[in-house]
């Protein structure tokens, strides 16, 4: 680190820290989103997956204020960086200094596999954060794909969807169709590059009990083969739909859009008018849809 970094106080942080790490990220969010977009469970769930007093960064301002944070989570030898700073923290210095501590994290890892020839690694920002974006170009960072975050927000109940003759809409029995959704989702979100996570690894983020509900994941099926899903989760601001999904022979036949209807149904009749959802932007059809 340079002069810079070394004059703040930089610590590894602990699991006390969350608090202070959720407040950075959400004052983030509200700068870049206009609305806080951070779970402080999700940030907890997260750091049970590195070693915090090795992969993760705190920096304090001289008047002990968190400006800073970083993190360094590892797949192999992909890598995925994420690093904040406080929007009131003028300059891009502390950002680059971040982004060198998460590769330097990196390259030590991967310098410690005898077996790891070569790595990648990925991070996250936002389009208007026009800061992280320079920092990255200059580090030689290359834009793949770009998600939308997408919106809508009620004024009266939508009806409930009718269904297809033979198709019925249940929700989820948790441990019976676990591996029954998993195959699924795979199966409908496949496309080249795309490497699945283990089922376990997915198990546990997609139905974590802080914020897993199984009324609100809907399974579509006809004849008893399961068709459609829509994965949904009960946030304090806004609905979420995480995961949405037709089978493909089924596709063009307004189950989507029927989906995704139920949701908003069902997240109106429990009091949420806001619900949202992310989309890849390679997705176009995807997109389309929720246009």
């Amino acid at each position: 680190m340079d002069r810079l970094f070394q004059e703040l106080n930089v610590k590894h942080p602990t699991v006390d820290d969350a608090q202070v790490v959720f407040d950075l990220l959400n004052a983030c969010d509200i700068a870049e989103y206009g609305q806080s977009d951070t779970d402080l469970e999700d940030i907890l769930h997260e750091w049970k997956e590195i070693e915090l007093d090795q992969d993760a960064w705190l920096v304090f301002s001289p008047e002990n204020k968190l400006i800073g944070y970083a993190a360094v989570f590892t797949d192999d030898s992909d890598f995925t960086f994420d690093f904040h700073t406080h929007p009131q923290y003028e300059g891009n210095k502390l950002h680059s200094d971040l982004l060198a501590q998460c590769e330097a994290r990196a390259n030590f890892q991967m310098n410690g596999d005898q077996e790891t020839s070569a790595g990648s690694a990925t991070t996250i920002i936002s389009q208007v954060n026009l800061v992280d974006r320079q920092v990255l170009e200059k580090a030689e960072f290359i834009p793949q794909k770009y998600f939308f975050r997408m919106q809508i927000e009620l004024d009266t109940i939508p009806v409930s969807p009718a269904w297809p003759e033979n198709c019925t809409l249940q929700t989820t029995v948790p441990k019976q169709d676990d591996e029954m959704i998993y195959d699924f989702i795979n199966v409908a979100f496949d496309r080249p590059g795309r490497t699945p996570p283990a089922f376990e690894r997915w198990r546990d983020y997609m139905m974590r009990p802080d914020h897993f509900e199984s009324d609100l994941w809907f399974l579509l099926f006809c004849k008893q083969e399961l068709i459609g899903a829509a994965l949904c989760y009960d946030y304090s601001e806004h609905g979420w739909v995480r995961q949405l999904a037709v089978e493909p022979s089924w596709r063009r036949n307004g189950l989507g859009a029927a989906l995704l209807q139920q949701a908003f149904h069902t997240f109106f009749q429990q009091g949420h008018k806001k619900i949202a959802l992310g989309v890849d932007s390679q997705h176009p059809n995807a997109q389309s849809l929720y246009e």
